[in-house]
């Protein structure tokens, strides 16, 4: 089965109402918020108006900081209840794991 070339994928996402001001293209994952919803809840496939990589880009490297900042608070709490369990365990029994 041999498959036809289509348009590159950032001239259908320009063709679709992304602004690409680069070759790259993104992935379907980020994108998905941008896209418009039909009124059944489905996607239509087109772009929100005035979409543009940069912006996808933002929202990404805003999640990656919340994500790292929580989980950076996280671990620390981890190690605490650990040392907590530990202390406790220690109490009852020096050698219980």
């Amino acid at each position: 089965m041999s498959r036809t070339a289509g348009p590159p994928q950032a001239a259908r996402d320009a063709h679709r109402g992304l602004k690409v001001s680069t070759g790259s293209s993104a992935t379907s994952r980020l994108l998905h918020p941008q896209q418009l919803e039909a009124r059944d809840g489905s996607r239509t496939g087109q772009f929100r108006p005035g979409t543009s990589l940069a912006q996808v880009q933002a929202l990404w490297e805003f999640d990656n900081r919340i994500r790292l900042s929580t989980f950076a608070v996280l671990q620390h709490v981890e190690n605490y209840l650990r040392a907590l369990k530990g202390y406790s365990l220690g109490a009852v029994d020096p050698l219980t794991r």
